[in-house]
Formats: C-alpha cells, structure tokens, sequence
C-alpha cells in the first residue's frame, strides 16, 4: 500500500492513499474514491469498445472531457460566487445546539458523556426550547483506515460514531462532528485535507446534520477559502443536507456566504467579561454586519461555565441572541443552575434570535460616563502627549495612580484583569512593586504568589492582565518604567513586543451601549448595556426606536424581569430604569392598531 506523508502528522503519523473503491463497511456500496476517479470512469466508459471504434471514440471522450471540465469549472465558480447557502430550511434561523469543545475540550469527551448531555437536553428542557444539534468538537477522530477512511478513537468512542449519531437521532436530535480543512485538526488529529470526498460522504453514510470545519494546519500553499470551497461541493454532492460552519477572517464575507452556513468571527470566546465584549467589539469594529448572506458565529457559548456573573452571563445571552449569532451552548448540563437555564431558555431571548426576519442589531448609541472600566494596551507606538497614559508611583503606598483620573490600578486574582479603580480598596490588589533593574512590575499575595502585570494587545483585545511572575521572564514580558518628561513626576509604562513599544493606558470602551434592529411584524428589538463599573440610571425614549403613529398603541416589553409598559397613539414615553453594573435592559417592542 503506498502511503503518503503528510506535512506535521501527528497521531497519524503516516496516511494511507485512498484506493480504487472506498471502505464499505457502513453503506455496503462501493464507488470510486476522490483521488481514482478520472481513471475509474474512463475505465468503464471505454470497457468492451471494439479497436476500430477505439481512435475515433477517444478523440469524443477527450472533447467531452473538456467540455465537461469547463462546465464544472463555470459551475464551481458560480456556486462559491453567486449561490448562497444550498440549505435553505436548516440555514433559514441561526443554528441552536450543544458543542462539546468549551467545557469538555479534548480529554473530556467520549462516548458516555455525549450520550449523559443528550438524555439532559431533552430531561432540563433544554431540547424543547430549540437547542437540537449535539456537536462534536475536535479529537473524536484518531486515524484512517487502508482506504482513507476517517476512524474514531476507539477509546473514546467503543461503539462508533455512526451507532451515536443513531441515538442522537432516537432522541428527535441533530448529529453534528468537528473536523478541519488542514493536514490535521487544532488537536493534532488528522484533517480533512486532500480527503474531502471521501470524509464527506463518511458523514453522510453516519447520518451527519453539521459538520464545523476549522483552519489549522493549512497545507502550504492552500488557499483557506478554496479549501473550503473544496469542502462545500463534496458535502452538497452527497445529496444530504448538513449545516456547513467555516472559521475564518472578516475579509471575502460574501464570497464566504457562497460555501457555508456560519462563519466565525475570530479567536476562541475565554469565559470572562471582557474576553466577551471584546468579540462583539471587534465584530463591529471590521464592520461585518453589513454583510449578509451567513450567521456572523461569535462563537460557542460561555453562559454556565463559571467565570461570570449571572447578569453578565444574561447581556452575553442577550448580544447573541440580538446579533444573529448562532447560540451553540459549551457548558455542561449535568451542572446547569436555575440561574442559567432561566437565561438558557428564555423563549423571548431565544426568539429574537430566530425570528423570521433575519437582521442583526446596530450600535445606535454609546455613552462615555467619565468612569474607566477597564484598561487598554494602545495598538500604536506610544503618543508622549497622550495624557492618558501618565502614571505617577507612590513609594510609600505602592499605588500607580492615574494622573488625569486619580484612579489607581487596580488587579483582580481571580478573573487576572486589570482596572482602574478608587484608590484604598482593601478587596483587590493596589499595592504593587515597581523593579526597575528586572523590568517587572508585580505584587504579592498572602500564600508568597506573585503577580506580574502584563501587556499583550493581541489577548483579550488589549486587556491589560496579570499572570504569575515567570522564573525566567522572556523580552515580551518585560514591562519598562520611564519618566513621561524630565520636568514631570509622571511615567509611562510599557512592553517592547514586536516593532512597536504598547503603553498602559486607559481607554477606549463605551461605558453604556444601545442596540437596536427590526423584528417581523413591525416590531423593534432594544438592548441597553451597562459596561460600567458602578450602576447606572437610563431614560428610555419611545421616539428614538420607533415612528409614533396617533393610529397606534405601543407595548413595550422587557424580556428578562417581564414587565410592560403600554403608550397610546404620538404619546411620548419616556420611563427611567436602573441597570446595574455588567447588567443589561432588553425591550420588544410591538406596535398595536387601536381597538
């Protein structure tokens, strides 16, 4: 059997060539595999011909062939270009399910687990509220057989895939496997590269529903959008129906929309506050809502994990709900809280999400309250006229105050986020050293743990953070102490990473955000977020969301504490709320022709 090596094999160090006819051990039906099927069918179309006919008939075939090659070529394009997704009845609502990935990851997942959170989505109402697909994410594949065929790790997954996607679907749910257009998975598990034929129709022999396609490992010289063009067609030649979920940039959003369902926005979610906010950030950022055609995927949720609270847990619920994103749960049922599933199953939240209409929420306001949540590590090379990123150092108290806010940096162990706070809190660390000779900027805890500051733009979109100090720190985790002018007590503080010096300063987030789109039947969505600090009071304005007609009464609704408040016809509404810090206030509202 010739093998063939391919580049940063991992498990499977070796892979079999795909032969003549592929593995038929599932289907019993044999057929040509990708990589044999030009010369399979040239096989056949030439078995039995006489010598004489043999010339003039291969001078057809060759024209044929050409012919044919030309109209799939027409056809490729267009579909990838022009067609959008090729499901519309499983693609016409931003997909709802369970994935394996956020709370069990690699070494948690097997046979027994999937099948425990299948009996629990149906047993907690989870199913029942339109959470349907259970997705596999990465490692439950190991290798392939002689033929190419993709296995599951048997340790894993003793009865098969196929037997489990079969018990997904006994239980009225949707069966959905992780797998990559590269060599091999995130994981290290091989890929679906050079294998897409072949693994797609394994998916469609195992009754798949959803198949996440990632982008690790990309084999040099591979275009990411063609891979997963490549994909696409192999899954849609099948004649089964999948949802297709893509990873990639923000760039060719509508050449995306040709070859996929969903497409995630960026970097994996981190189960914390300003992880969160941070993708919805930089969705809006890149301007991708002005695309349509595919789900903007912001990827798995948190809510239940742990490292939020529930209000914050209910604005995540609430911006995925109000975007459009697909809501793919990534906690695990087994520990679900009241709490969570109150917000998990929120039939209000939930059918925003799909409502029928399809538009995403804008950012139609944001306020700047004059309170700084949070710090941001600038993009650019530091601005020594930039006012906000002065420090002084108070020796005596071990306070790095902010000059223009009077507010000291402040370290929160638990989350490792850094903010700027009042200064004298005893219930988080204000008390910090400054090492000039090791560049380092740290404190201590009770246990002798210390603690440095860290400056990383690429994390946490610019979150400035802690981490434990490393024995040998590295010329990234440096952090420089410097006199802001020969003439002043200020300083600045800063990282040299890559070409240019990241200066600790405070910025660049909203403290209140509204959000605002179109529901079906003329009614209007309204999310009201507080990314303060501290509490906030809002005045709600009727007028700003909607056209007040005399004809018309208007109820409006907030979804989560479920009251409503009713104006008649041109009346202005206008009703103050508080919303506590981290908090949010979501509103339908629903115009009524009077009685």
């Amino acid at each position: 059997m010739e093998k063939k090596r391919h580049q940063g094999q991992g498990i499977a160090d070796y892979i079999p060539l795909p032969t003549e006819e592929r593995d038929t051990q599932s289907t019993g039906i044999k057929y040509p595999s990708k990589l044999t099927y030009r010369g399979e069918m040239a096989r056949r179309m030439t078995k039995g011909l006489k010598p004489t006919c043999m010339k003039k008939c291969g001078i057809i075939l060759i024209l044929t062939a050409v012919i044919i090659a030309i109209i799939a070529k027409l056809y490729f394009e267009k579909i990838t270009i022009d067609q959008p997704n090729y499901n519309p009845v499983e693609g016409s609502t931003p997909p709802m399910g369970w994935n394996s990935w956020n709370h069990f990851q690699c070494d948690g997942l097997n046979e027994s687990v999937v099948k425990e959170t299948v009996d629990l989505l149906i047993s907690s109402g989870l199913a029942k509220a339109g959470y349907k697909y259970v997705n596999l994410d990465d490692c439950w594949q190991l290798t392939r057989n002689e033929n190419g065929v993709i296995l599951e790790d048997q340790t894993k997954f003793p009865n098969g895939i196929k037997t489990l996607a079969e018990y997904v679907h006994s239980k009225g749910l949707k069966f959905g496997l992780y797998t990559c257009v590269g060599t091999l998975t995130c994981g290290r598990r091989p890929g679906s590269y050079g294998y897409e034929e072949i693994d797609a129709q394994t998916y469609a022999d195992w009754k798949v529903d959803f198949v996440k396609n990632d982008d690790c490992y990309i084999h040099p010289g591979e275009n990411i959008e063609k891979s997963y063009q490549t994909m696409y067609a192999a899954i849609k030649n099948t004649g089964r129906q999948m949802i297709h979920s893509v990873k990639g940039s923000a760039e060719n959003l509508e050449l995306a929309s040709g070859f996929s369902n969903m497409r995630r926005v960026n970097y994996d979610i981190k189960d914390n506050w300003i992880n969160m906010m941070s993708l919805v950030d930089w969705a809006f950022s890149k301007n991708l809502y002005d695309h349509s055609g595919l789900w903007h995927d912001l990827d798995m949720l948190e809510v239940g994990n742990g490292g939020m609270t529930t209000e914050e847990y209910k604005v995540h619920f609430s911006l995925w709900s109000a975007l459009k994103s697909p809501l793919i749960l990534g906690n695990d049922p087994k520990m679900m809280k009241d709490s969570v599933k109150n917000i998990l199953t929120n039939p209000e939240v939930i059918n925003i999400n799909q409502d029928p209409l399809g538009k995403p929420v804008s950012l139609v306001r944001e306020e700047k309250l004059g309170h700084a949540e949070h710090l941001a590590v600038s993009d650019l090379r530091c601005t020594r006229n930039d006012t906000n990123q002065q420090w002084s150092y108070s020796k005596e108290k071990r306070w790095l105050k902010h000059v223009k806010l009077d507010l000291c940096l402040t370290a929160n162990v638990t989350s490792k986020l850094v903010t700027v706070e009042k200064c004298g809190r005893s219930d988080l660390h204000q008390a910090w050293t400054v090492d000039e000779e090791r560049n380092k900027i740290y404190f201590s805890i009770a246990s002798g743990k210390t603690y440095c500051l860290e400056l990383k733009s690429w994390e946490m979109y610019g979150q400035a953070t802690v981490k434990k100090c490393p024995k040998k720190p590295t010329y990234k985790d440096k952090i420089y102490f410097e006199k802001f002018a020969s003439n002043t007590s200020s300083y600045v503080i800063y990282n040299l990473k890559t070409f240019n010096d990241k200066c600790l300063k405070v910025g660049g987030v909203a403290d209140f955000q509204v959000y605002s789109g179109p529901l079906s039947k003329n009614r209007v969505v309204v999310l009201i977020v507080n990314r303060d600090v501290v509490d906030h009071g809002f005045s709600f304005n009727l007028e700003e969301y909607v056209n007040t007609e005399q004809d018309k009464h208007y109820v409006v609704k907030e979804v989560w504490e479920k009251f409503e408040i009713k104006a008649i016809g041109d009346t202005k509404l206008v009703t103050d709320f508080e919303i506590p810090s981290h908090s949010c206030k979501m509103f339908i509202i629903t115009p009524q022709s009077k009685a």
